[in-house]
C-alpha cells in the first residue's frame, strides 16, 4: 500500500467512511470531521484503527455488539470483528479501482538484475492476507491500463509476500523467517509508522521513503517527515527506485 500500489487512497476512504459514521451514532458532538480518519492513521492496521477510535472515542462496546449484530464475542474482539467488514468492502473496491504505482513493475524488474535475483525481495504489508492477494492479483499499470503482473513480481513463496497484520511490528516478524541479515537489507517505505517500525525492528535497516503515491498530496511535507523518522533516502518517482538502490550500495 503506497509502494507498490495506489491502494491506501481507496482504503483509507473507506475506512475513514466506516470509522466517521460508527463514532457519530454514539456521539454526535465528537471531535471528528470526515475526512480525518483518512489522514491521522496511514500506514495503520484496520484492527488497530479501529481499536484507537474506540478507546478515543469512549465508544459503547455493548451497543456496538448489538447495534452491528456482533453476538456473544468478547469485548476485545470488537474491534477485529469490524476490521474484518471493513476489509471486505475495502476488497470489494478494490475490484474496480485499484492502481499500481506508476513504474513500480519495471522498477522490480531492474531490482531484480541488480540483487542478483528475485529471490532477494520481498513484499511485507501490514494489510490481511486476503486484501494482500486480492490488491496484488488486480493492480492495473494506470498507464497502460493492463495488469501490472504484481502477483507474479510477488510470488506466494518462501515468505515473499508477507502479511504482518497479526504483528505488532511486521519487519520483526518477517525477518527470521527470511533469514537476511538487517545490514544487507533495505526496506522502501511511504508511511511514517513503516519507517518507525522498520527502525525499530532493526537499527542497521537502512530505508529508502518513497512519496510517489497520489495519497501524498504534499510530497515535501511527507519526504520530511520520512528523513526525520530515520529513512536514508526519499524518492518522489518509484522509478527511482533503482537508483536509490545503488546509491545506497
Amino acid at each position: 500500500d503506497g509502494v507498490n500500489i495506489d491502494s491506501e487512497d481507496v482504503a483509507m476512504q473507506v475506512m475513514d467512511d466506516f470509522g466517521y459514521e460508527l463514532v457519530m451514532q454514539y456521539d454526535p458532538s465528537a471531535d471528528l470531521k470526515r475526512g480525518d480518519i483518512y489522514k491521522e492513521y496511514p500506514g495503520t492496521s484496520t484492527d488497530k484503527i479501529v481499536e484507537a477510535l474506540i478507546e478515543r472515542f469512549s465508544l459503547p462496546i455493548e451497543a456496538i455488539k448489538t447495534e452491528y449484530n456482533l453476538g456473544d464475542i468478547a469485548d476485545d474482539k470488537v474491534a477485529e470483528v469490524l476490521a474484518d467488514r471493513i476489509t471486505i468492502a475495502t476488497n470489494e473496491a478494490f475490484e474496480t479501482k485499484l492502481n499500481a504505482i506508476p513504474g513500480i513493475s519495471e522498477a522490480l524488474v531492474q531490482i531484480d538484475k541488480q540483487l542478483g535475483g528475485i529471490e532477494n525481495r520481498a513484499l511485507c504489508t501490514t494489510s490481511r492476507q486476503d486484501r494482500m492477494d486480492i490488491s496484488l492479483e488486480r493492480a492495473v499499470d494506470p498507464e497502460t491500463g493492463k495488469n501490472a503482473s504484481l502477483a507474479e513480481l510477488f510470488p506466494a513463496e518462501d515468505n515473499r509476500r508477507f502479511s504482518g497484520y497479526e504483528h505488532d511490528n511486521k519487519y520483526a516478524a518477517v525477518l527470521p523467517l527470511l533469514g537476511w541479515d538487517p545490514a544487507e537489507t533495505v526496506v522502501v517505505e511511504d508511511s511514517l509508522s513503516g519507517v518507525t517500525k522498520a527502525k525499530a525492528a532493526s537499527p542497521d535497516f537502512r530505508v529508502i521513503g518513497t512519496v510517489a503515491a497520489k495519497f501524498y498530496e504534499d510530497k515535501h511535507a511527507q519526504a520530511s517527515a520520512l528523513r526525520n523518522a530515520g529513512a536514508d533516502i526519499v524518492i518522489t518517482d518509484i522509478r527511482d527506485l533503482p537508483a536509490a538502490l545503488a546509491w545506497l550500495d
